[in-house]
């Protein structure tokens, strides 16, 4: 089919994530035609229009959902709704430590480790200690130097996810400057 087709819709969320979709046709064995909508990003395809607004989120750390009584921002409305029970009245996980109360099981647990201070997590180089292997990890990267997180616009690299997914957010909070560095490199 082509792309102007009925059967084929092209899907944009956002005006400044525009330039990062691409739609591809391709035909199965019905001979009908399937959507493939590919980040510029990091390559990732997905099926769905949908699933590539919302990875492309990740990227640009964009969160439309906004909680209305505290004002924390998430990707996905699943994730508001689950923020939202921290506002309910229902807290049934007590901390007998502290004496605080939680309404989610996986936040209480999370603020149990911080009670026992038990960080078993050592880094070799420094003696600096940490609670999860995770940590550890990313820790060893000041040592070493490495700076495995590229940006796909750009020739930066980052030692954490964190730094490099702040660093592409300026390329869309700067449009002037947005793909510069990607198109000179001739992808446009």
């Amino acid at each position: 089919f082509p792309i102007s087709s009925p059967h084929f819709r092209n899907y944009i969320s956002h005006k400044p994530l525009s330039g990062l979709i691409t739609v591809h046709q391709t035909c199965d064995s019905t001979n009908i035609a399937r959507a493939a909508f590919t980040c510029h990003l990091c390559g990732k395809s997905f099926t769905q229009p949908d699933s590539l607004t919302y990875h492309l989120r990740c990227h640009t750390g964009v969160k439309p959902f906004k909680c209305e009584q505290c004002g924390k921002a998430f990707i996905l409305a699943s994730h508001l709704k689950k923020h939202m029970m921290a506002h309910a009245n229902e807290r049934p996980h007590f901390c007998s430590v502290c004496g605080k109360t939680f309404s989610r099981l996986d936040c209480f647990k999370m603020h149990q480790k911080g009670h026992t201070g038990v960080k078993v997590h050592v880094c070799s180089e420094c003696g600096k200690s940490f609670r999860r292997a995770g940590e550890l990890k990313g820790h060893h990267r000041v040592h070493s130097g490495e700076k495995p997180y590229k940006c796909s616009l750009c020739d930066k690299s980052f030692s954490s996810s964190c730094t490099r997914q702040k660093h592409v957010r300026q390329h869309f909070d700067h449009p002037g400057k947005l793909f510069s560095a990607y198109n000179a490199l001739g992808h446009t």
